[in-house]
């Protein structure tokens, strides 16, 4: 008891101690910022769905609590705990543009219900899942590579040895010896974890605009001349739709994602810093 009292204590003195340096490091001698920000505005904007955009919506939102309780009457929360958080994503993405949550995703989840069959057959700690989560996004976030194809990661999962890799590369691998071709562990393709959140799920060639995106191109427009703006989303599939209808619009603009080369960032970040000022 003593024993993890005193590493308790230990933990929270490096992390703290890891706070104040931090703090220290981001300022001068004087005590004053190294980087002086200006003020910081929050403007919030409400965007109202249009009609096929609240229809998909409610009846997803429907599936999902109908999904919901069941895991709690059968006393399943727990072990589908991916699967609630799958159910969230989705329900987020729909907000964002509606083909970003997948064509057969509301017809899945009420085939789950009827059929009392979990939809992920991912079957493992809530802590394990999200762990395996920061660990392949971080991989994503920092350009590596596939060990399989050696180019950046590509439709990335991860296996439960915690090795990331091209979705398409590894299922060819384990087709031929169903291991991972790093450390040898047996995989099963069915235990696969992907960032749900970055998995590219629509066409680019034709894309209707989402009330989002109308109200993003309706602000962008509003902009005085010579400033450039930041958009930001937690997908890269919503960056690469955005970045499709803003050229559609004749908005120039520049993508920056986990996917990239570091090179190829560097070269962006460094386009955007200095060329024109639309």
């Amino acid at each position: 008891m003593a024993n993890s009292y005193s590493i308790n204590i230990g933990s929270f003195y490096t992390f703290s101690q890891l706070n104040w340096t931090t703090d220290v490091a981001m300022k001068q001698a004087n005590g004053q910022p190294m980087v002086a920000l200006p003020p910081c505005t929050v403007y919030s904007y409400p965007i109202s769905f249009n009609p096929t955009e609240r229809t998909q919506y409610e009846a997803l939102e429907v599936a999902a609590k109908r999904h919901l309780q069941h895991l709690l009457d059968t006393n399943s929360f727990e072990r589908q705990y991916a699967t609630v958080l799958e159910m969230m994503m989705r329900l987020r993405q729909t907000c964002n543009h509606l083909s970003l949550c997948p064509a057969n995703y509301l017809q899945k989840l009420r085939q789950g219900v009827a059929q009392e069959a979990p939809l992920s057959t991912v079957d493992y700690s809530t802590e394990a899942v999200q762990t395996l989560v920061e660990i392949l996004r971080e991989a994503t976030d920092t350009g590596e590579d596939c060990a399989i194809c050696m180019d950046p990661l590509q439709d990335a999962v991860i296996t439960m040895c915690r090795h990331f890799y091209c979705r398409p590369c590894l299922l060819c691998a384990l087709q031929a010896k169903p291991t991972c071709p790093l450390c040898r562990q047996d995989v099963q393709p069915a235990h696969l974890v992907a960032d749900v959140a970055a998995s590219p799920l629509v066409e680019m060639d034709q894309v209707s605009p989402s009330s989002k995106m109308e109200a993003l191109l309706k602000l962008l427009r509003l902009t005085p001349p010579g400033v450039k703006s930041v958009v930001f989303s937690q997908w890269t599939s919503m960056l690469a739709l955005t970045k499709t209808v803003l050229q559609a619009n004749d908005i120039p603009s520049i993508s920056y994602d986990g996917s990239m080369s570091r090179t190829t960032r560097d070269q962006h970040l460094k386009s955007f810093k200095e060329d024109g000022p639309n």
